[in-house]
């Protein structure tokens, strides 16, 4: 489903307890799509690094992803990747470690500032 903005979503049906709508929105419109499966995942890497993790990116609308030169087909644009921001308290190596064991498909760990995830095929970059 896609919520026009974030603030559409019913408290309710948001079932995500350390991530909250607009975190995972498209940070152009506030457009949200979100993919259970990545979503809980994610959730489950959380309970794991056991430290708040800040989401850089996550859904993006086709507008914000060219924006952006993300690939024509993202997984962002389908709610199945996530760019989780390395702060000091998470550890890289850690992070994408507990990802891959997890079932995370593609980590994506050549970036200076993030981690990249996806529910894709396996593949690291």
């Amino acid at each position: 489903m896609i919520y026009p903005h974030w603030s559409k979503v019913s408290r309710l049906s948001w079932q995500y307890s350390h991530f909250k709508p607009y975190e995972i929105a498209c940070r152009h419109c506030g457009e949200l799509s979100h993919d259970t499966d990545a979503m809980e995942l994610l959730e489950v890497l959380r309970k794991l690094i056991n430290k708040p993790m800040y989401i850089t990116s996550g859904y993006r609308c086709p507008a914000h992803n060219a924006m952006v030169g993300g690939a024509p087909l993202s997984l962002h644009k389908t709610g199945q990747a996530f760019d989780i921001a390395l702060t000091p308290e998470i550890d890289k190596g850690i992070l994408i470690g507990r990802a891959r064991n997890i079932g995370w498909g593609g980590v994506g760990s050549s970036y200076e500032t993030f981690v990249h995830l996806d529910t894709g095929r396996v593949r690291n970059w």
